[in-house]
This record gives C-alpha cells, sequence and structure tokens, in this order.
C-alpha cells in the first residue's frame, strides 16, 4: 500500500498524474469548501501532500489498490495497479 501511495506522490506534476493525482486534486478543491477541509483534515485549504495524506485504501484486488479521501466525501477514486515486475503500470482517477 505505502508504494502505491509514494507512486501517487510521485506523480504529481508529471505526464502521468495530469489526470490522475492532478485532476484528482483540482477536481476535490473545488469540490470541498474550507469548512469540510477543515473538518476532514484540520485545515481550510490542503496542500497536495495533506490530500495524498488523507487518502484511505478503500478496496484492493490483485494488483490494484484504490483510495478515496477519508470518510469518502465524493464518489471519486484513486486507482494505482502494478505489473507482475511490481513496477506502476498505471494511476487513474475513477468515479
Amino acid at each position: 500500500m505505502s508504494q502505491a501511495l509514494n507512486a501517487i506522490e510521485a506523480a504529481i506534476g508529471t505526464e502521468q498524474g495530469e489526470y490522475s493525482i492532478d485532476l484528482f486534486i483540482s477536481h476535490h478543491l473545488n469540490l470541498l469548501s474550507e469548512d469540510d477541509w477543515q473538518q476532514l483534515i484540520g485545515k481550510p485549504a490542503p496542500s497536495a501532500k495533506d490530500m495524498i495524506a488523507s487518502l484511505d485504501l478503500v478496496d484492493q484486488w490483485e494488483q490494484t489498490y484504490d483510495f478515496a479521501l477519508l470518510n469518502q466525501v465524493s464518489d471519486y477514486l484513486l486507482s494505482v495497479t502494478f505489473d507482475d515486475q511490481g513496477a506502476v503500470s498505471n494511476i487513474a482517477m475513477e468515479s
């Protein structure tokens, strides 16, 4: 699980992260109010690292890990898939 979270963090601001973690972050920054963030993580304006720290593993099968924000405050997930060699093969934002 920590390898998946590390992969998510490493993808921030990259081509791989453009339609996954970067989209996930911007979507949730627009979706949730400052009060929502305050209740969720104790800050009204989270950083990308704050958001990653607030991810919760909600499902795992074979080599795929699905993460949602704590308390599943939205229907969106970050899904990380590894190949047979243990390398990240995909990071996707899903609903």
